[in-house]
């Protein structure tokens, strides 16, 4: 599902025009080239080195992104450091993507051999590199139930990875979480199950091998049963001899039995823990450990790729004696690379002088650079530089596939464990959040939970209440939190701190006072479950999402909102009161994007619409659409495609207000008319008049409701007012109530805005409540359409709303917020024909309470009766298609629903160059939302788009459903 290109896409493009640009001219061109290696490079290799050059190929160092590489003392810095450790491969950390790739390719460029270039990478390439893809935690995807989505994860993560240089992968985890207190590994894992975590872990690793890359299976022999975080202390891993085999290494059997092949391999690192308590105990670090990385992994295990050791900066390693010593205790128990020594001077000198001493042999030496070349080989690394940076870089910064793809991950992981009737939340309610983090870094602006704060707004449409409450004095907040909770209807608690232990922090004692003045009280656990059964009886929903990252701060709010079915199960025990697998099923409420495999779409045919749309924009038959296409409750398909005006200046956005033009007549007026005769406050075949008394006049006192919706009542089809003198809507009122009949009431139909015009007249008088507040309270706000409404005619320039016309010949302006149809503006901006203004969001879920029947939920928003009564053409064999305020497809000649559509299909256009329609049959909606009449509405190449566009999304529905009812082999 493309989307147009964003400010930020923008930026991002031109800042690597011009980061590219000094790069290629300036400097010798540094990225490797593929091709296919020579069979014999790496025995040649290994047979042309030193041996200080062979200890160089074992270490891996960090490569600091300090500048730009046009700089050439920043070239020199890095060649400098590369000569001086003579490194055979180099660790990425938090940088810019750009900047870290030039680094890379001149890194690349500059050294003697290609280079190892490794990203640490759990969670996505955007943990490390901002602006890439920030994937939900291991735990979370193993929460969806669904390995194959670990597989998509390593492939789009490696993708992602490649195209800034790297090509080794420190991921996946493969530690099992049986310890709920362990402080380093937690949601790490894809589950407490070693089972599950070998399905998700293997699935990872094929998706990171079959992108090309190397995966690092880490921490060997696992580091889930410790209570003790090694980036800081020595923990130690006690288990038996069946606990260890069949829990802890048991899943890097499974995944290591299944490598080996030329497309599927992985390496391994090793932990910096002490195996206490089975066979293969040792005293010492699993690092350092014979016993671990040559008895067990290279013996037992008959593993014979590359080991490499976790960081040996870390405190965990400090056991192992000084970094020279450090190195040789590995190298002598098995390990091949040597991570990140503190000394890397020292570090070469000790291994270099333990070879001429004998302690190190140059055969134990040739045999871990032997794996290394290979591994290279294998990689692809034996050419020389050919290019100046990889060619999918700038596709991988400015693309949001992979972006949305996390989002849809989140929100099936998102997890909800206990729920009094409470969700979804309403849009119209009014909310309180309160985040309790430990972190200082974490809270203020720009903090998870002021992410997950904008997610609720953008849900809600309203402002949300945020208090940040320190879990060490959270007392303090009590008072604050109490007033503001009384006069919220929601209080959400955001938890980031789990069961982490604060001093001074009592989560039960919190959410009691908390609940005490709540009305609804509602937990999200964006951290480690298992503090969870501890307050369990506390709110009224608890909900467990994993981790902080973006997209599951929006795929939570998606939950909590009712925009997507609640399907998550924990993929761990939480004793006493969860087991594995626990999780409620909540049904989606609402229609939001999803895959198009999960609507039934056929993603390939979607293609077409991708194409359609660019060159409707580039033949310049609109300045910008807005796409969507749904079936039943999702929409696999949604596509914003150019900019507010040709000057292309500004990307059109998912919210940004379309004018409907007449699409007003059957979103707002006719909505409105099914409700009131649902509630038996209008009869349709009663006399406008006789609930509108002045619409009697002149002959007009026996046409009914049902006339006016047909358009059959004989009024006049139009009167151009603002040409006419009139200033005032009370004067468009005045002259619409006492006009005369143009022909006689259901003789004939012609189409008028009169009808839907003088209905929200009516509709005033029967509720004594202002049209617009009425259609907002009893349409728009059931239904979460959040951004529709009337505007003003007051209003002018609003810069999230899409400009229409140029007006030179009315208001001499150019139209951007307020209504386009000069009656409606006449009348304020509110009218029953014309006036309101949506988004492609909004009308998507418009949509799918259509493909419900009528449904919200398990609440009836109209009932099914009324919807076929309104939407079924009066007369299907006259001479006309009309149902009740709703059009209906013609089956002969053109129609804007195209030739695919059903007979029973219904919809509406707008003026402005919107299109709305839906088939009952095939549960299938188009919405096409335009500006075609900017700068001038004498533009008329929006007339063939339409069809062409519902054909497109049948086709597409009709290839993938039958690609999904296709027998499988």
């Amino acid at each position: 599902m493309p989307l147009s290109p964003t400010p930020a896409r923008l930026r991002w493009a031109w800042m690597l025009a011009f980061l590219i640009l000094p790069f290629v001219t300036g400097c010798p061109s540094p990225v490797v080239q593929e091709r296919s290696p020579e069979p014999a490079w790496a025995d040649s290799v290994l047979a042309s080195l030193s041996v200080e050059e062979k200890v160089g190929q074992l270490l891996m160092i960090d490569l600091p992104v300090s500048g730009r590489i046009s700089d050439e003392a920043i070239r020199l810095q890095i060649q400098e450091r590369l000569r001086k450790s003579g490194a055979g491969g180099v660790v990425l950390f938090a940088a810019d993507p750009i900047e870290s790739a030039e680094t890379v390719a001149w890194a690349q460029y500059a050294g003697r051999l290609p280079l190892f270039v490794a990203l640490d990478a759990e969670w996505g390439a955007g943990y490390r590199l901002d602006g890439l893809t920030r994937f939900p935690d291991a735990m979370a995807i193993g929460a969806t139930g669904d390995p194959a989505l670990a597989r998509k994860v390593g492939a789009m993560t490696a993708r992602e990875a490649a195209s800034v240089g790297v090509n080794v992968l420190f991921a996946p985890t493969v530690d099992v979480n049986v310890h709920p207190a362990n402080p380093v590994i937690g949601t790490r894992a894809w589950s407490d199950d070693p089972d599950s975590v070998a399905q998700y872990a293997g699935a990872f690793v094929e998706g990171v091998s079959g992108a090309g890359l190397l995966p690092v299976l880490k921490h060997f022999p696992g580091h889930g049963g410790t209570t003790r975080d090694s980036h800081l202390d020595l923990p130690v891993a006690e288990a038996n001899d069946e606990e260890f085999q069949s829990v802890h290494v048991a899943p890097f059997r499974q995944i290591l039995s299944g490598t080996g092949g030329t497309d599927f391999r992985a390496a391994v690192m090793t932990a910096h823990i002490v195996p206490e308590g089975h066979l293969f105990a040792d005293s010492v670090a699993a690092t350092f450990s014979h016993r671990i990385l040559s008895d067990l992994l290279r013996d037992s295990l008959a593993y014979n790729g590359l080991v490499f050791t976790d960081a040996l900066n870390m405190a965990g390693a400090a056991s192992g004696g000084s970094p020279g010593e450090r190195a040789i205790r590995a190298l002598e128990a098995g390990a091949d690379v040597l991570l990140m020594p503190t000394d890397i001077d020292d570090t070469r000198r000790a291994i270099v002088e333990a070879i001429r001493s004998g302690r190190l042999t140059e055969e134990r030496i040739d045999a871990s650079v032997s794996r290394i070349l290979e591994e290279k080989q294998r990689l692809g690394l034996t050419g020389r530089p050919a290019s100046a940076l990889p060619p999918d870089l700038f596709d991988a910064i400015t693309r949001t596939d992979n972006r949305q793809e996390a989002h849809f991950m989140a929100r099936s992981a998102v997890t909800v464990l206990k729920d009094e009737t409470v969700m979804p939340l309403a849009v119209d309610e009014s909310v309180l959040l309160i985040s309790v983090d430990h972190r200082t870094r974490n809270r203020g602006t720009g903090g998870p939970a002021s992410l997950f704060k904008g997610e609720l707004e953008d849900r809600s449409g309203h402002s949300v209440q945020h208090i940040e409450v320190d879990p060490r004095a959270w007392a303090a907040s009590i008072p604050a939190i109490r007033t503001a909770s009384r006069s919220h209807e929601a209080v959400v608690v955001a938890d980031y701190t789990g069961n982490t232990p604060v001093f001074g922090w009592s989560p039960v004692s919190f959410l009691r006072d908390v609940s005490s003045t709540a009305s609804t009280l509602a937990l999200v656990s964006f951290d480690k479950p298992y503090a969870l059964p501890d307050v369990a009886d506390v709110p009224d929903v608890i909900i467990q999402s994993y981790d902080s990252s973006p997209a599951m701060a929006s795929g939570t709010a998606d939950i909590l909102y009712g925009l997507a079915p609640a399907s998550g199960r924990l993929p761990v025990n939480v004793p006493p009161t969860w087991q594995r697998g626990s999780g409620l099923r909540l049904p989606a409420q609402y229609a939001a994007i999803g895959r198009a495999e999960e609507s039934g779409l056929d993603a390939t045919s979607l293609a077409k619409l991708d194409v359609l749309l660019d060159r409707a924009v580039a033949d310049s038959a609109f300045p910008t659409a807005a796409v969507a296409v749904g079936h039943d409750l999702v929409i696999g398909y949604q596509d914003l495609v150019g900019y507010h005006t040709f000057d292309r200046t500004n990307p059109v956005q998912e919210r940004d207000l379309f004018d409907l033009a007449s699409l007003t007549k059957v979103i707002s007026t006719t909505s409105a008319v099914m409700l009131l005769v649902e509630q038996g406050r209008i009869d349709l075949d009663r006399p406008v008049a006789d609930y509108l008394p002045a619409f009697g006049q002149n002959g007009k006192g026996m046409v009914t409701v049902r006339q006016l919706l047909t358009h059959t009542g004989g009024l006049i089809p139009f009167r151009p007012f603002h040409m006419q003198g009139v200033r005032s809507g009370a004067e468009v009122r005045r002259r619409i109530l006492s006009d005369t009949l143009a022909y006689e009431p259901g003789n004939q139909s012609r189409y008028s805005d009169f009808g839907p015009i003088t209905l929200a007249w009516m509709i005033e008088a029967i509720t004594g409540r202002d049209f617009a507040d009425f259609v907002r309270e009893e349409v728009f706000t059931p239904l979460a359409m959040v951004d529709t409404g009337y505007l003003s005619s007051r209003t002018r320039n609003r810069p999230d709303a899409v400009p229409t016309e140029s007006d030179d010949y009315f208001r001499f302006r150019t139209l951007q917020g307020e209504v386009h149809d000069e009656t409606a503006w006449l009348l304020g901006g509110t009218a029953g024909h014309a006036g309101l203004f949506s988004t492609i969001r909004d009308l998507g879920r418009f949509a799918g309470m259509l493909s419900r029947d009528g449904r919200i939920g398990d609440k009836v928003f109209l009932r099914p009766e009324t919807l076929r009564h309104f939407t079924t053409a009066v007369d299907p064999q006259g001479y006309h298609t009309r149902a009740l305020g709703w059009d209906t497809k013609s089956m002969t000649g053109y129609s804007s629903a195209g030739s695919r559509f059903g007979p029973r299909s219904f919809g509406h256009t707008g003026f402005t160059g919107t299109s709305f329609w839906y088939d009952p049959d095939s549960h299938l909606f188009v919405i096409l939302l335009t500006n075609r009449v900017y700068p001038t509405r004498d533009n008329r190449k929006h007339i063939p788009i339409r069809p062409a566009v519902a054909d497109a999304a049948f086709d597409a529905l009709a290839t993938g459903l039958a690609r999904q009812a296709a027998p499988t082999e």
